[in-house]
């Protein structure tokens, strides 16, 4: 991220979730100091008579897709070259080996029988990456050392997933600024992670996880203004959170008072038949004491805000 975030952005989103956030610091710290000092000098006399690479912008949240210095790329046809391209922005300092994108987008293939068609979705990855830029911008974004692929760690990215995460910790840190970092987190979430890859078992505890930490900022958002007597605002953060989750009686308890609080006790009484619908439906149980009793005291009138 380029409030000097570019540690953040760069580290991958399940480095985040499972590592604390120091030894994250410290391995994405270590890594830049790496690009720094690890040039040789014919190396650094080249890109002293090359063209920066321009910077790409990466979205996952809802759809995958890569803008270049602003622009969207289109990516080339070859799906395997695609797949290789989400699999490395989502690992950490987006690197893998050959024979892990080999078991990931060829799983029941051997990486002797495969090597031409890894080398093929590569070139076809670097040629769509890198279509329209100068000769003489240099090294490309895909880089190849021993055995291992991975986007050049010289260039400038941002990922969609990255300034989430960066948000979520900022909100984490600063309780009196909380309720603003959420929230630009939570407008970053414009779907699932990488939904091109929803039935791959790679992608799938990452998109749980994110997911979870999306839920865990909207029911601290709608918590919050639940509170502060802001309706509106409580009502939108808990609708969201059933959009993901239509099970969690909480929020459905939350829209239940907050339409009470506004005076739509017609509205709350619904809700509370919904909860129940969808309760029985999807898991084949009632719902909970503190959801019945509430709906009762509707009933009776007894409700106060």
């Amino acid at each position: 991220m380029v409030i000097r975030v570019e540690t953040s952005m760069r580290q991958m989103p399940q480095q985040h979730l499972l590592d604390n956030t120091n030894n994250i610091h410290e391995q994405t710290t270590s890594l830049e100091h790496q690009q720094v000092a690890g040039g040789s000098p014919d190396v650094s006399m080249k890109r002293q008579h090359s063209t920066p690479l321009p910077e790409l912008s990466i979205t996952c949240f809802g759809h995958f897709e890569i803008k270049r210095a602003g622009q969207p790329v289109t990516l080339c046809p070859n799906r395997n070259a695609q797949a290789i391209l989400r699999y490395l922005t989502a690992q950490a300092d987006y690197k893998a080996s050959a024979e892990k994108l080999v078991t990931v987008v060829w799983p029941e293939e051997e990486l002797e029988a495969v090597q031409n068609k890894l080398h093929i979705a590569i070139s076809a990855l670097r040629r769509s990456l890198h279509a329209g830029l100068s000769p003489r911008t240099e090294p490309g974004y895909l880089v190849c050392k021993h055995r291992t692929y991975s986007l050049n760690p010289v260039a400038t990215i941002r990922t969609d997933v990255g300034e989430f995460l960066h948000y979520y910790q900022m909100g984490q840190r600063a309780s009196s600024e909380r309720v603003t970092f959420y929230e630009k987190a939570c407008g970053l979430y414009k779907g699932p992670f990488l939904p091109e890859d929803l039935y791959a078992d790679w992608s799938f505890p990452l998109r749980e996880q994110l997911k979870h930490t999306y839920l865990t900022m909207c029911r601290a958002l709608a918590t919050h203004y639940l509170q502060s007597r802001a309706y509106e605002e409580a009502a939108t953060w808990s609708t969201k959170i059933i959009a993901q989750d239509p099970c969690d009686e909480v929020a459905h308890r939350q829209l239940m008072q907050i339409y009470t609080a506004q005076g739509y006790r017609s509205e709350a009484i619904r809700q509370y038949y919904l909860c129940e619908r969808v309760l029985h439906q999807e898991l084949g149980v009632q719902p909970m004491k503190a959801t019945t009793q509430l709906f009762h005291n509707l009933l009776k009138g007894e409700f106060s805000a």
